[in-house]
């Protein structure tokens, strides 16, 4: 029977059991039952079956007394644990180390398990025969998304074992930056002593982690030696300066190049831009941004609205006064298109992309978790760990803005905001204008150029003109992406990751990961677009859309407002249509 039961022969159990005499509560030579190595292989038909035969739920077994539900936690089979649990199984009951089950299923690293028994009421600092809390081991195992739960459960981060270690001891022992990052800026304190009286730094001395651990120390917004960095500035006046300082730098790097000689504009610019890098990077960003990603700075935005600002100024300064009698209709178009291009881009900026709201309460979330668990989707594809919620259709969770988007597009640096089912609209108004105005404003200079005396001012205008040019690069492959995407209901986090959103028995190939200058100016959109139409033209594959309903219908899906404002770009529901008929894309789990 155990021997059936180890290698997943359900017959064979059936046969002993009902035909052969063999009881389903058999105890084997080493204090196990079948049902514990039903479980450790997750096999829940044959665990099902067995305990209808009569099998004790919670025996314990093996050396060290564990029960099915411990075999269960520890291989991380969530499905078992689960099973297991609504049969009566108790996941407070310790083995002989005193592990209960959220210990085991932390050392199994199966964060889907961890934060189930979180929700069931295992309590998170419960300790195990050494006084060691599950935090501990996830910390000791250099497991940062079962700590990242733990600590957003309330785990405690100054208890202490036995020995003394708090659970960053353990994650210097480890040596896994995230996990020690996280935990300081929890509250870990680095400089308590283990009973053998060593700190934090010691234990990195000891085990060769020095730069590790430095690192997140930095990265936490402390210095080498364990003290906070001092901030002189709140967090908003912070995001400001960054978002502000671009303003300053774009006319200076632009006069530098074309106002100066060659043998001296080049220097002047490297000394300018190195400034810039140094002033961004090294006091502005760490005021309060120790570890930060491009994509999480307002400085992209800043480098665009400055680059809007001057382009005004420009425009009102110095090419009105000489153009606008002669070539009325190009200023005034020129005038229509930048209002246009200044509204999107605040409204994209500063709207609502679709946040979804979070489950109230715990008993929601264990409820979501349940429905889940019940039809077997419990799986990082349909629920968010960080939100612990159900995910919708076509969300995402975004790591830059901490929540959950409706029909997501995709995060942009450049209006430091996330484009989701409610700015998605004036987000694509924005960049169609902007592709416009910089083509307008263009021929705009080259009409004013010839009208100029000779000893009138050229340099600036024809500078910001180049650097206008060369946003109208990474612009024109972001409007075919938005076009395309738009035609086939298909957003840019579904296009690049294609094979989630293809009718069932569709393939598509997978790629690589790209570099962070090819995701800030968009260009991997661009590449999963070219990917995505080179399969369906020159593959012959048949990758059909899931939400595609025809370039018609798509269409009016997206330009069709649902909002008590028809004429409004921005949305103020996260309700959109399909296929002509209305969705709420904050509560859409299946297609229609």
């Amino acid at each position: 029977l155990h021997l059936a039961a180890q290698q997943g022969d359900f017959d064979q159990i059936k046969s002993l059991v009902t035909t052969g005499g063999v009881s389903a509560d058999l105890v084997a030579p080493d204090n196990t039952r079948a049902l514990h190595w039903a479980a450790i292989n997750n096999r829940i038909d044959i665990c099902q079956f067995l305990i209808d035969s009569g099998c004790e739920i919670d025996p314990p077994g093996g050396d060290l007394d564990g029960t099915p539900l411990h075999w269960a936690a520890q291989a991380g089979h969530v499905y078992t644990v689960y099973f297991l649990i609504e049969n009566g199984a108790d996941p407070l009951r310790k083995e002989k180390q005193g592990y209960n089950a959220l210990h085991l299923a932390v050392h199994s690293s199966n964060v889907l398990t961890v934060t189930y028994l979180l929700h069931q009421g295992v309590p998170v600092n419960s300790v195990d025969s050494a006084g060691r809390t599950s935090l501990h081991w996830a910390a000791y195992q250099g497991d940062a998304l079962s700590l990242d739960v733990l600590l957003r459960w309330g785990a405690n981060v100054t208890m202490t074992d036995d020995t003394g270690f708090t659970a960053l001891h353990w994650g210097v022992v480890r040596g896994n930056v995230a996990c020690m990052r996280r935990l300081i800026e929890d509250g870990s304190i680095v400089t308590v002593r283990t009973s053998t009286g060593k700190n934090c730094a010691d234990i990195a001395q000891d085990m060769n982690n020095v730069h590790a651990y430095e690192l997140a120390l930095y990265q936490a917004g402390y210095t080498p030696s364990g003290s906070p960095k001092a901030t002189s500035l709140p967090p908003n006046v912070s995001r400001l300066l960054i978002l502000f300082c671009p303003y300053l730098y774009l006319p200076l790097i632009i006069l530098s190049i074309t106002s100066l000689p060659i043998f001296l504009g080049i220097p002047v610019l490297i000394c300018l831009s190195f400034a810039f890098f140094f002033l961004t990077t090294k006091v502005l960003i760490p005021l309060h941004y120790y570890n930060f990603d491009p994509l999480e700075l307002p400085l992209l935005c800043g480098i665009f609205s400055g680059t809007l600002f001057w382009v005004g100024v420009a425009f009102f300064t110095n090419i009105i006064p000489e153009m606008f009698s002669s070539h009325t209709l190009l200023c005034l178009s020129f005038f229509l298109v930048y209002t246009g291009v200044l509204v999107t881009f605040l409204q994209s900026m500063l709207a609502d992309p679709g946040f979804i709201d979070r489950p109230s309460s715990v008993k929601d979330q264990y409820e979501t978790i349940r429905n889940l668990l019940d039809k077997h989707i419990y799986d990082s594809r349909h629920f968010c760990l960080t939100c612990f919620m159900r995910k919708p259709l076509r969300s995402k969770h975004c790591k830059f803005c901490k929540r959950c988007i409706a029909r997501m597009d995709h995060h942009c640096p450049w209006i430091d905001n996330c484009v989701g089912v409610r700015n998605h609209r004036s987000f694509t108004v924005f960049v169609v204008l902007l592709w416009l105005g910089v083509i307008l404003f263009v021929s705009l200079v080259f009409q004013y150029v010839p009208m100029l005396l000779e000893d009138q001012p050229l340099e600036n205008t024809f500078g910001l003109t180049v650097w206008s040019c060369l946003q109208e690069v990474w612009l024109t492959a972001l409007l075919v992406v938005q076009i395309h995407h738009i035609c086939r209901n298909l957003t840019s986090n579904e296009a690049s990751r294609i094979d989630t959103v293809l009718k069932p028995g569709k393939t598509y190939p997978r790629t690589g990961r790209f570099a962070k200058l090819v995701r800030l100016l968009g260009l991997d959109q661009f590449a999963a677009t070219a990917r995505e139409t080179a399969a369906h033209t020159f593959k012959h594959q048949n990758t059909e859309i899931m939400y595609d309903q025809g370039v018609k219908t798509n269409c009016m899906d997206f330009w069709r407002s649902h909002s008590h404002n028809k004429f409004s770009l921005v949305q103020d529901t996260n309700e959109g249509y399909l296929g002509g008929q209305v969705l709420d894309y904050s509560t859409l789990y299946e297609l229609p």
